[in-house]
């Protein structure tokens, strides 16, 4: 609505999440009135000063069109689009009416929120203007949602009935069961999303995800590619990952098994990055499991279990505390950390009117 203030569809799937008082009676009465004000329906409900509607649904309209201005004011500024999201979340309702239905449908929703700030973020890390974007027709926060909304489209027009060869087909594990492909490719084997973290105090909710696990395996008639990550970002901070337990159930004469490049070992043990050994500092270690797999472990008996803070090898890194740099979306700001992300160099930023941010060193530009 934010984008399209015709789109009534949006206006259908959020007037009444979370819930408002709003029946179908009271949302037709909300359209109806729209229709004879001759304006779309983001436009009616913002100016609007007559409520058309009476009962618990009357305080409901009067919270949605609050929430409404506010993000139609919002996205005329000049602001994050991270913030955008936090913020709307948070003014909405929508997270903790997931925590107040505590169930594991609302959990894997309110993970997807978090997904879904992840990916603003990353997103906004390598968004510029296009070519011919005019500010003052349009405010920067618009178009990059709107880029953003083009890029990962939150609605599907896929038939599943009815799919092609020359297509790829995302679905979820419950969603492909029945269904058979060619060439199957399941994603993100890795302990604490497959099997999901919320099942590691249950026994029975691990079987659970095992036996998810053998449908979407049998989903593959001829090829079936398992994949994982060495290191995951999860909005704001990168973990390493540990390979999931599923992989290692498998038998080993029926797989073939692609490395990254000077990564991982047979299932993927990330062979962390090699470090200084410092006296009284913290080192990496090896140790061989019982089926011979390497096992790279960070030692921290003689030194700070921080280890990705790199004060102590500022002379590695491009950037140090105290820098002034540009970042095309934040603006102006000034390094308050550096880190090692992986191989690659992040910063701790505070920005001029946007706070502190943590970015890629590759989307800035040093300043004098």
């Amino acid at each position: 609505l934010l984008l399209n203030p015709f789109d009534i569809m949006a206006f259908r799937r959020t007037i009444n999440t979370p819930l408002r008082g709003m029946g179908d009676t009271s949302v037709g009465k909300i359209e109806l009135a729209a229709a004879q004000a001759q304006l779309s329906i983001a436009e009616f409900i913002s100016r609007t000063t007559t409520v058309p509607v009476t009962g618990r649904a009357k305080d409901g309209f009067i919270a949605y069109q609050n929430f409404l201005r506010w993000g139609l004011d919002f996205v005329e500024r000049d602001e994050s689009l991270v913030d955008l999201f936090i913020d709307s979340i948070q003014k909405s309702g929508y997270r903790e009416m997931l925590r107040q239905n505590r169930n594991e449908e609302n959990s894997e929703r309110e993970a997807n929120l978090d997904e879904l700030l992840a990916a603003a973020q990353d997103f906004e890390e390598i968004w510029v203007p296009p070519e011919g974007f005019d500010p003052a027709k349009e405010s920067k926060l618009k178009r990059k949602l709107g880029d953003f909304l083009e890029r990962v489209s939150l609605m599907s027009d896929l038939d599943y009935g009815e799919t092609k060869e020359d297509q790829v087909t995302f679905m979820s594990l419950h969603a492909a069961k029945g269904l058979e492909y060619r060439v199957c490719f399941m994603s993100g084997m890795e302990e604490g999303l497959f099997p999901s973290s919320r099942s590691f105090d249950s026994y029975q909710k691990t079987e659970e995800e095992r036996r998810l696990c053998y449908v979407g395996i049998t989903r593959a008639r001829e090829k079936l590619y398992l994949t994982r990550t060495n290191r995951r970002r999860t909005f704001g901070s990168i973990n390493f990952s540990v390979p999931s337990r599923f992989l290692k159930d498998l038998p080993k004469d029926v797989l073939e098994t692609v490395r990254e490049e000077g990564g991982a070992d047979s299932w993927g043990y990330s062979q962390m990055p090699s470090r200084p050994r410092t006296a009284g500092k913290p080192t990496w270690s090896v140790r061989k499991t019982a089926g011979g797999d390497d096992i790279f472990e960070w030692d921290v008996s003689s030194g700070d279990s921080d280890f990705d803070q790199r004060s102590d090898f500022d002379e590695a890194f491009a950037y140090k505390k105290g820098d002034r740099v540009s970042h095309p979306s934040f603006g102006d700001g000034i390094v308050q950390r550096t880190e090692l992300m992986g191989k690659e160099e992040c910063l701790s930023i505070v920005f001029v009117g946007k706070g502190l941010k943590k970015v890629m060193a590759k989307f800035v530009n040093k300043r004098a």
